[in-house]
């Protein structure tokens, strides 16, 4: 990458291998543009690498987060330790407001612009394989995630509808799922085949659409995809 001047926006997370800003960059020539950069301490090094040497492989791919330059580059982190940093491709456009002004704010989102997102959701889950083999007890954010994934070692494309209901949820109440559930007792319901509560001011069509994602038996969670595209929602 050429020499930038960087500006920290806001701290976006933290997770058990480092934490993300939001930091704009702007360029020699006045071109500016924004990045979630990835940071890791040293421990962690070897892990933000092979991250970085598998999004390189996949530039060029539809669908696949950018990440900039070729190598980790380096800072220190608040208390003055030093960290490397992957530097990621941030939404762009009308999907950039649209997390500035909701996804960043815990904001209800309209209910119009659920469906919008809902529908877009449900293209990327159909681009997903069939079934994937996983080597541990769920794939990706646990509050996301079906009871199966934590029973059969097996992912399907079902376990990603399921995790569409999840959003669809947190986009209409604006808060997460499972709110204040702590790690261990989440997994215990889990494994009881438990699913989100929603609340009852839900919409009677989104309270279905979530309903059917959530089913126990996993091809009866397809119908939310038919019912998406053949009603809106």
């Amino acid at each position: 990458m050429m020499q930038s001047n960087e500006e920290f926006v806001r701290f976006h997370g933290e997770g058990a291998y480092g934490y993300v800003h939001l930091v704009r960059y702007t360029n020699p020539d006045g071109s500016s543009f924004s990045a979630a950069v990835n940071n890791s301490y040293s421990a962690d090094y070897d892990s933000l690498q092979r991250e970085l040497q598998i999004l390189r492989k996949l530039r060029g791919c539809p669908r696949i987060v950018k990440c900039f330059g070729d190598n980790l580059e380096q800072g220190l982190s608040s208390y003055g330790n030093k960290v490397h940093k992957l530097l990621l491709e941030y939404a762009l456009g009308s999907l950039n407001a649209f997390m500035e002004n909701y996804i960043y704010t815990d904001r209800k989102l309209p209910e119009s612009m659920i469906k919008d997102f809902t529908r877009m959701i449900l293209q990327e889950v159909g681009q997903v394989p069939d079934y994937w083999e996983i080597d541990f007890p769920f794939v990706g954010t646990l509050i996301y995630m079906p009871p199966e994934s934590l029973r059969d070692g097996v992912a399907k494309k079902t376990l990603d509808l399921w995790s569409v209901g999840c959003i669809v949820l947190e986009m209409h109440t604006g808060v997460i799922p499972w709110e204040g559930v702590k790690l261990g007792d989440l997994t215990t319901r889990l494994r009881d085949g438990k699913a989100p509560e929603m609340p009852q001011s839900l919409p009677c069509e989104a309270k279905e659409f979530i309903e059917t994602c959530f089913s126990r038996n996993h091809e009866e969670r397809e119908e939310a995809r038919v019912a998406c595209c053949v009603t809106g929602f």
